[in-house]
């Protein structure tokens, strides 16, 4: 039936396959005309689980909470540390490598936590980095 067949499309999206619904229908002349029927009362929400979303007064003044930033200075110069950075050069330009901002967002954690990056194991999973950063 095409409720099972539609789960099972959603449950293919679910699993990381682009499906295109697109092209499961004939293409859609807008505008639609008056008297068109809702889509609405198709659409069954999944309420079983419920998630909590905090709000603004849930972190103290000062906290380490979700509207903390952290800045690190990457500095390529001679002398610097990070210096050995200019080696990942990719087409020209000297881009920060994706590794390093996992190191980033490890470090992060750990300061947050109060913890010492190398004593605290993570697993990564599911990243996507969505631009390069071209360092001068």
């Amino acid at each position: 039936n095409l409720e099972f067949f539609l789960t099972q499309a959603g449950k293919i999206h679910l699993t990381g396959i682009n499906v295109l619904g697109n092209n499961l229908f004939p293409p859609v002349q807008y505008p639609v005309p008056v008297g068109t029927p809702l889509i609405s009362p198709y659409i069954k929400w999944d309420h079983s689980q419920e998630w909590d979303v905090p709000k603004a007064e849930d972190f103290p003044s000062g906290s380490k909470g979700s509207a903390s930033a952290s800045v690190y200075n990457i500095d390529v110069s001679p002398e610097s540390p990070d210096h050995y950075l200019v080696g990942h050069c990719i087409d020209g330009r000297v881009l920060y490598p994706a590794t390093g901002y996992l190191v980033l967002a490890w470090r992060t954690l750990a300061r947050s936590l109060g913890m010492v990056m190398e004593q605290m194991p993570v697993v990564l999973e599911d990243v996507t980095i969505h631009q390069a950063t071209i360092l001068p």
